[in-house]
């Protein structure tokens, strides 16, 4: 099984080839040549191993994150 991370682009290099992510104070870059459409710092995308997969809509996000943030804790979702 494959789990994506939601992650906040914070920069974008010249190029448009390689976004600086954000998750959760961890940051990390990934590349953007699976993306349809450009990105600009403040958007979200779905991040995998080193790629950015998709882009996502904060409203998504949030709800993802919070999943993430229980899981972490040791709790499953529904407890």
């Amino acid at each position: 099984m494959c789990i994506g991370t939601p992650a906040r682009v914070v920069a974008v290099d010249a190029l448009g080839v390689v976004a600086t992510i954000d998750f959760d104070g961890v940051q990390d870059h990934v590349k953007l040549i699976l993306l349809d459409e450009p990105v600009a710092p403040g958007e979200w995308v779905l991040a995998h191993l080193g790629f950015a997969r998709r882009k996502i809509e904060p409203a998504d996000v949030e709800a993802t994150i919070a999943a993430w943030r229980t899981l972490a804790r040791g709790h499953s979702p529904g407890s």
